[in-house]
């Protein structure tokens, strides 16, 4: 349950740290950045957080179907137990390094792991993403490069 309510705050935390712009004039609700949910699933990834499951479900929700189902079949394992033991992360997005022929783009960004202690690892990741029209948000596709991910 502790987990959990880590998970929540952090995405929370990347959510309110992210400039927000209002949906209308007249009203008061933010939107979250196109980029939100990336960074969001990203973080995610690097500090496991409940029962295997939700944590699986919390970052696929930022996900690509596809992405999805390569991250629970191939980079799930290693990633749930390689950050068992990070008390925290934290994501920034650095550059769109480039922009693929099918429209998607490659992410360059900063990642931090906390580990307790005033020990932090910070590495960078690349992420392929696909902007989502329906949702009209980036979704992550890939993590190609990144902590615990090697090419």
């Amino acid at each position: 349950m502790f987990r959990k309510m880590q998970l929540f705050a952090l995405l929370l935390a990347f959510a309110l740290s992210v400039p927000l712009t209002p949906v209308r004039a007249q009203s008061q609700l933010p939107v979250l950045p196109k980029e939100a949910l990336v960074g969001a699933s990203l973080a995610a990834m690097y500090a496991p957080g409940g029962d295997e499951s939700f944590w699986q479900n919390s970052i696929c929700s930022g996900m690509t179907a596809g992405g999805c189902g390569f991250f629970k079949s191939s980079q799930a394992g290693s990633l749930w137990n390689a950050g068992r033991g990070a008390i925290g992360d934290s994501v920034t997005f650095a550059e769109v390094a480039a922009q693929l022929k099918d429209g998607s783009q490659l992410w360059r960004m900063s990642v931090t792991i906390y580990m307790g202690q005033g020990k932090a690892l910070t590495r960078e990741a690349y992420a392929q993403v696909v902007y989502d029209q329906a949702r009209g948000q980036w979704l992550l596709n890939r993590v190609l490069y990144g902590p615990y991910i090697g090419l």
